[in-house]
């Protein structure tokens, strides 16, 4: 089974962006008030759950960093995250 990246689902074939936002789940209080307030919607916060304390991700890999980094480098990029 593959994931789905970003630019599947949200930008057209052509590259045109088909959502106005995309939020990264990890900042979602950060960024989604503003978003609702420019659609006239109340504040809302999303309660955080299901939190757990373990490995950095990398220590669940076993040779596959460079297939996954292939398949989600819009995320990546378009995240602003650091992958290694």
């Amino acid at each position: 089974m593959r994931g789905i990246s970003i630019d599947e689902f949200a930008y057209s074939v052509e590259g045109h962006k088909l959502v106005n936002h995309i939020l990264p789940i990890e900042r979602i209080n950060t960024t989604l008030p503003s978003i609702l307030k420019s659609v006239g919607l109340p504040h809302l916060l999303v309660p955080i759950t299901n939190i757990t304390d373990h490995s950095k991700y990398t220590d669940y890999y076993n040779g596959e960093q460079e297939i996954v980094s292939q398949i989600f480098k819009f995320d990546i990029k378009i995240g602003n995250y650091a992958y290694i």
